[in-house]
Formats: structure tokens, C-alpha cells, sequence
């Protein structure tokens, strides 16, 4: 019996110390590759050639890239399956008239319609949370394509409603957002079921200066406790293991294109924090952002795709151009958009850009040299001012207004 009581224990302590052993030579390993990430380069990208102007159809079937030659003059190591392409093009290449915001004019919502909101994590888009208390808006959020097929049956029937007894069904895709090339036919899909029923659409999504995008990652992530988590009690929160807001824990911490990686991968695959413990969330999390890189040509590809949305609003313009013009369309007030409150602004006590050191500026340029060219891309293909033929003078003044005070 002794014997026996003994090897139990035997084996008992053999397993702790092993468990032991294998958490630490985790640790070790995480700890390797967060000491690796100040030495990150840039992509050379000097020799790719990228076509900077975007052809954006004037009928909601947007143009299928794979037919019209659009894509990016980047080599092409793997060929696209010929079995996608011709779903893609049986999908995207559909009618080449619509009634449904045709010659660029801004949809008008008087009657209702569908609005899409692809919402991107750090780029602002919680603010617009202040859009559920208008009138005739209803709510709802998207999480992945389980969601999108539960609800497609409520989507078309909202389609189907009278007139006079249809509001504006707000679908905002969130936590699990799709990569474009799966966006892209499901938004075409509800574009034709919307023209046959003569119902307004307009789809949208909001990016963001990369450094500004950093530092807004950074804190949410891992210097901000319970930012993750919604109520959280002073226990939880002491529970959690949070790092101080540094240069150099935003130069080891930081994702490296991650707004590119977002329009190339499905973020699922990149979005794992509900099964991790919260004390592991600050350096797993890190891993998870650099478990999957994005490539030039990767991100490239996704660049004729932008086409799928009427407007891409940038982050540092909000209040002066995309929160107008969502309130117009809905209320008929651009104004409004102006008077919503900032959610989730920077506390003054953390990084901001202006504090960070050239060199600091510089890593975070290289290592986000994509997302800087994606930037620069929306720019260019999404100016405000000549996005739409009928865009209202009282939002062109807001901008004005804005700018001149700037």
C-alpha cells in the first residue's frame, strides 16, 4: 500500500514538473519571438508596380476585378482556381444598369433601404453606436457568415416591406469581419435583391492612419485594463495583466500591416482572445497578430476589391465627412453626425504620436510600409468632395468649416 501511495506521488510530482517544465519553455518562446519584432523590415515593394486609379462602376454590381484587368501588376506565384473564377464571375458580373444609386448619386433613405458597415477593430467605428437612437433605424450586428446566412431570410423580408413601413436596417459586421474577396459577392448579392425591390443600399467602412492605428491597438489591447471585457468589477481588473505604456512595449507589441491583413484574411483566423485566460491575453494576443503576415502581393490584390463599398471614411476625418454624411442620408440633418460623441477617445495619459521619438515614428512606418499604401490608395479613389454628384452643400460646408479650422 505504501508502494503504491508512493508512486502516486511519484507520478503526481512528475506531471506537475512536467506541466512546469512546458509553461516556461512557453514563456521562453513567446518571449524569443516578441525580441525578434524590433527587427522587423519593411517589404521592398520599389520594385512593384501598382495602378493607383480605382474604376468605380457607376451601377451597384461592382465591376468583377478578375474580368475588367484591374488587379495589381504584381507577379503572380499561385495561380486562382478556375473553378473561383467563374463563380466570381457568375456572382459579381450582373446587370449593367440599376435604378439603385445610379450616375453616383448619394442614396436617398426617406423610404428606408439597407445600410452596410464593415467595421474594422481601432478605426473609430464604435462611435457610430450613436446611430442606433435614430428614428426608423434598426440595428444589427453581423458576426461572421453563420450570422449573414441566419439573417439573410430577415434581410430580404425587410426588402419586401411596404414603403411606408420600411426603416433603415443598419447591418454592422463586427468581431469576425470576412476578407473581401468573400465580402464582395455577398454584398452584390444583397445589391440585386435590393434593386428588384427598388430599395436603397450603401456600403461602408472606415480605415486609418497606420501610427495613429498603432497606438490606438496598442492601448486598447494592452494598456488599458478592461477594454476587452464589458463590466468588469475593480477584482477582474486587478486580476488582468496589464504593461505600461512605453515605446518600447509599443515597438515589441505592435502588428505589423494589420489593416491589409484585415481586408486579406477572414478574422477569425486571426481574432482569439475569448479562449485564452485573462492573464494570458496581453502576450498571446501578440502572437496571434504575428502568427499570420501579410505579403505585398497579398495585400495588392485586395485594392481592386475597395470597389465593393460607396465610401471608405478615414478615422481623422470622421466627424468632418463620414458622420455627416450617414446622418444626411438618414435624418436629412448632416449636422447631427457632428454632435455624436467620440467612444473609446486616447486618454491623455498614454502614447500619443506627437510625444513618440523619430526613431520610434520610422519602425512604425516600416513595418506598416502596406497599410501606409492602402491609406494613400483611399485617399486618392474616395475623395469626398467628388464622390457623388448630389452630395448637399450643408455637408460640404461642415468640411470646409472643419478643414479651415484645422
Amino acid at each position: 500500500m505504501l508502494r503504491k501511495h508512493h508512486d502516486r506521488r511519484q507520478f503526481s510530482f512528475t506531471k506537475a514538473f512536467c506541466l512546469t517544465l512546458a509553461a516556461v519553455a512557453t514563456f521562453l518562446l513567446q518571449q524569443h519571438q516578441i525580441s525578434k519584432l524590433d527587427t522587423v523590415r519593411a517589404p521592398n515593394i520599389s520594385s512593384l508596380h501598382l495602378k493607383d486609379d480605382l474604376i468605380l462602376p457607376t451601377h451597384p454590381y461592382r465591376a468583377d476585378p478578375l474580368r475588367t484587368g484591374i488587379l495589381p501588376s504584381v507577379s503572380v506565384k499561385s495561380e486562382v482556381p478556375a473553378t473561383r473564377v467563374k463563380k466570381e464571375r457568375d456572382v459579381l458580373s450582373m446587370r449593367n444598369g440599376s435604378t439603385n444609386n445610379a450616375g453616383r448619386l448619394l442614396p436617398s433613405f426617406q423610404a428606408g433601404g439597407v445600410m452596410v458597415f464593415l467595421h474594422y477593430p481601432k478605426t473609430g467605428g464604435t462611435t457610430l453606436n450613436g446611430l442606433k437612437d435614430l428614428p426608423k433605424v434598426q440595428w444589427l450586428r453581423i458576426n461572421d457568415f453563420t450570422s449573414w446566412n441566419q439573417y439573410w431570410p430577415l434581410i430580404q423580408a425587410h426588402l419586401s416591406l411596404p414603403a411606408e413601413n420600411r426603416s433603415t436596417l443598419f447591418l454592422e459586421f463586427h468581431n469576425y469581419c470576412p476578407k473581401l474577396d468573400n465580402f464582395f459577392p455577398m454584398m452584390n448579392e444583397l445589391r440585386q435583391a435590393a434593386d428588384e425591390k427598388g430599395v436603397s443600399t450603401f456600403v461602408f467602412t472606415l480605415i486609418r492612419d497606420p501610427i495613429d492605428f498603432a497606438l490606438s491597438f496598442f492601448h486598447f489591447f494592452y494598456t488599458q485594463p478592461c477594454s476587452v471585457f464589458k463590466r468588469c468589477t475593480p477584482q477582474e481588473e486587478r486580476s488582468h495583466v496589464w504593461i505600461s505604456a512605453t515605446e518600447k512595449h509599443l515597438r515589441k507589441l505592435s502588428p505589423t500591416n494589420y489593416q491589409c491583413l484585415l481586408l486579406a484574411y477572414d478574422m477569425r483566423n486571426l481574432w482569439h482572445l475569448k479562449n485564452e485566460s485573462a492573464t494570458s491575453n496581453r502576450t498571446w494576443n501578440g502572437q496571434v497578430d504575428r502568427r499570420r503576415v501579410v505579403n505585398t502581393e497579398e495585400c495588392f490584390r485586395t485594392f481592386p476589391l475597395l470597389s465593393v463599398f460607396d465610401w471608405i471614411g478615414t478615422t481623422d476625418l470622421l466627424s468632418e465627412e463620414t458622420l455627416p454624411l450617414l446622418t444626411h442620408m438618414l435624418t436629412g440633418n448632416a449636422t447631427l453626425g457632428t454632435l455624436l460623441p467620440k467612444i473609446n477617445a486616447a486618454s491623455p495619459s498614454k502614447l500619443s504620436r506627437t510625444s513618440l521619438t523619430s526613431e520610434t515614428l520610422q519602425y512604425l512606418r516600416n513595418i506598416n510600409s502596406l497599410d501606409l499604401r492602402l491609406y494613400e490608395y483611399v485617399q486618392k479613389n474616395f475623395q469626398f468632395e467628388s464622390q457623388w454628384d448630389n452630395l448637399p452643400a450643408s455637408i460640404q460646408r461642415i468640411r470646409g468649416d472643419s478643414l479651415q479650422v484645422s
